[in-house]
């Protein structure tokens, strides 16, 4: 028998470090730890904002530099990693943080978890003497507790029943310790010992503890596991190592894509092999929700291949009641709750509220909490932009409960970006991406419409659009019309409030799409390439909200519909029909020379992607065949209404070239 793990928790220090500079290596934070090398792991949390690439990994003593720009996924990819009992240390210059987020619910949490024993303002120095002097000496690797084994003999087990395992575990829940007593023991048996297996994770360093625990495991008994029988792999190359293996691991696979892990289980499938699917999904990646609706939920699984499940829910690398686990938990999955009502004055109906009102009525995190788990995309970088950041929250409250809500965000573009930067992909506003994504697919069209007075009475890109960027219903209250009664409260606000349109972006399945078409809105750009997590294109829908703009509305729809003929094997899903019926009151003006000119230059010299012009030099093939018959010919190779191999990008650039090249010579003469 193994005895159970004792788990530890981890200490927390925070840091008022005024002159603080990870960038500085004459600070008295950078002395020491150049002093100690092996004591600490220091992550720079305030200019690298992607820490996921610590994830799967253990850290001991961690110095983490943070402030106003450090978000909050960041900062909690880091702490899920590192184990107790070592030291975490927070260092910021605490008078210049000003994010409310911040300033007045994260940092109070953690001076509430900070070690009380010790000064509450400690200097870098005395902080860092502390670590170098309480760490507790390296620990012997464990034994495997009884929770991994009964995990091993289930899997095992599992993957006797079915082809599929997913193992689904919270962060730090010894999945990878996991995986590598594994496959040690598959290799210490004889019937396995020859087992081909892969192992694919999105990086090596993300595979460190599989590849220790596996190497600990087998070298004792002096096992000789050749690359025949084991290898690593990057995703990038995991398709071209699948024929030689009758195993294949993947790791962190919710952070893959979609596509990927679709051709690896229809290969598993035809071949009847072997998977294990490994991923945290109630994490702060932002694609758990993904994999959840994807691979877990049993309507989408109702007709593919048979799998089997195994849920890891305790914690290994620090104890279930480590303090700064809790706050993660608290951020990335808050409970709906009863809100609170702060007067009596203030009865169920719909709330049309500003970031500032939604913190004085205390419903922001009751807001996130409802958007979290309808949105894969929301994650705790949401939970700071509904504190800190300008923004519309259209609530619908029923007996006191928040049943439907709406989070908005007001767009303009600075008078200061010109036009022709968005159009060539050389520049990007914040707060503009309705705007930015239009003009940059179809160009300046004030421009393009420049013969047609019903288009100008207020230049595009003089308008003024509030962006749906979420809308949710709680699930016990879907199919009563409650997110409908909240957008037609917003569409006459907004209206009120002088805006042009409203704009909404999401990834174009059947009942989304029907649920905005039922709202009037109007599709107005299709994606290029599907969503790497849901395997769906990003589709942007306007709703008009001036009869001014309706116009536009229009134009957009016919450039949409556009596309979507034009490359119609990609988008060949049914409900993409309803889209072309929707937008079929207008069509497109027929191409000119210098509209075709300007973006066959914005393809060729700057950054425009080729497969917004195809279309555009199709219609204009078709519309002036007979006054330019050798560009029939000459674009043959490229107009076949299929996307283009980024192989051919050389090749089809350089016929790009030379049709502008003639069109320029035409126009001369």
């Amino acid at each position: 028998m193994h005895s159970p793990l004792l788990l530890q928790h981890r200490r927390l220090l925070l840091i008022d470090a005024v002159s603080i500079d990870a960038a500085q290596q004459q600070s008295p934070v950078r002395k020491i730890i150049y002093a100690h090398p092996d004591s600490f792991t220091c992550i720079d949390t305030t200019r690298d904002f992607n820490q996921n690439k610590w994830l799967g990994q253990e850290l001991k003593n961690t110095l983490i530099f943070f402030d106003d720009h450090t978000r909050v996924n960041a900062l909690l990819a880091v702490l899920g990693c590192i184990k107790a009992p070592f030291f975490i240390i927070l260092a910021a210059n605490l008078s210049r943080i000003h994010s409310y987020f911040k300033r007045h619910i994260l940092l109070p949490q953690l001076q509430k978890i900070a070690d009380s024993q010790l000064p509450q303002r400690l200097t870098s120095a005395t902080a860092l003497s502390i670590v170098s002097r309480e760490t507790p000496p390296a620990e012997q690797p464990s034994e495997v507790d009884n929770e991994n084994l009964q995990a091993q003999l289930q899997l095992q087990r599992q993957l006797k029943q079915a082809g599929i395992v997913h193992l689904i575990g919270e962060r730090g829940s010894g999945k990878s310790t996991l995986l590598g007593d594994f496959i040690a023991k598959l290799y210490l048996q004889p019937a396995t010992a020859s087992l081909s297996i892969c192992l694919c994770s999105p990086s090596a360093a993300a595979s460190a503890n599989t590849l220790q625990t596996l190497n600990r495991r087998i070298a004792p008994i002096k096992i000789n596991v050749s690359r025949e029988t084991f290898q690593f792999c990057p995703p990038e190359k995991l398709l071209a190592a699948l024929h030689s293996a009758e195993l294949i691991i993947i790791d962190e696979a919710a952070t893959l894509a979609k596509s990927l892990i679709q051709q690896v289980q229809q290969h598993v499938t035809e071949q009847k092999k072997k998977l294990i699917l490994s991923t945290t999904i109630e994490g702060y990646e932002g694609s758990g929700q993904s994999y959840r609706l994807n691979y877990l939920s049993p309507a989408n699984n109702a007709n593919k291949a048979p799998a089997c499940f195994i849920y890891l829910k305790t914690p290994k690398r620090f104890a279930p009641d480590d303090k700064i686990y809790q706050l993660g938990q608290q951020l990335s999955k808050p409970r709906k709750t009863r809100l609170y009502l702060p007067s009596k004055q203030v009865a169920d109906g719909i709330f049309c509220l500003s970031t500032t009102q939604l913190r004085d009525y205390r419903w922001t995190t009751a807001c996130f909490a409802l958007l979290r788990d309808a949105h894969y995309k929301t994650t705790p970088n949401d939970l700071a932009r509904f504190y800190d950041e300008p923004a519309w929250f259209m609530l619908n409250i029923q007996a006191g409960h928040l049943v439907a809500a709406i989070y908005a965000i007001s767009e303009a573009l600075p008078d200061d970006l010109p036009i022709s930067a968005i159009t060539r992909g050389t520049r990007r506003t914040k707060n503009a991406f309705t705007h930015q994504a239009l003009i940059h697919a179809y160009g300046d069209i004030d421009k393009i419409t420049n013969t047609a007075s019903k288009f100008h009475v207020k230049p595009f890109a003089q308008s003024q659009i509030l962006r749906i960027s979420r809308v949710a219903t709680d699930a016990r209250y879907r199919r009563q019309g409650y997110a409908t009664q909240l957008l037609t409260q917003l569409k006459s606000r907004a209206a009120a409030q002088g805006f042009d349109y409203l704009s909404t972006s999401f990834s174009a399945s059947a009942p989304t799409t029907a649920f905005w078409l039922a709202q009037d809105f109007s599709p107005a750009r299709i994606g290029l390439y599907a969503n790497k997590y849901n395997h769906e294109y990003a589709l942007l829908m306007l709703y008009a909200l001036t009869s001014d703009s309706q116009a536009k509305q229009q134009l957009f729809s016919a450039y949409c519909a556009r596309q979507l003929r034009y490359f119609s094997h990609d988008y060949n899903a049914a409900f993409f029909h309803s889209l072309l019926a929707a937008a079929r009151q207008a069509t497109p003006p027929p191409p000119g020379e210098k509209q075709l000119c300007l973006a066959l230059e914005n393809t060729t010299q700057y950054h425009l992607d080729i497969h917004w012009v195809l279309p555009l030099l199709a219609d204009f093939v078709a519309e002036h065949r007979q006054q330019h018959p050798q560009l029939q010919s000459q674009l043959a190779a490229l107009l076949t209404h299929k996307k283009r191999p980024r192989s051919q990008q050389q090749t089809d650039k350089a016929i790009l070239v030379a049709v502008a090249q003639y069109l320029s010579r035409h126009q001369q003469h």
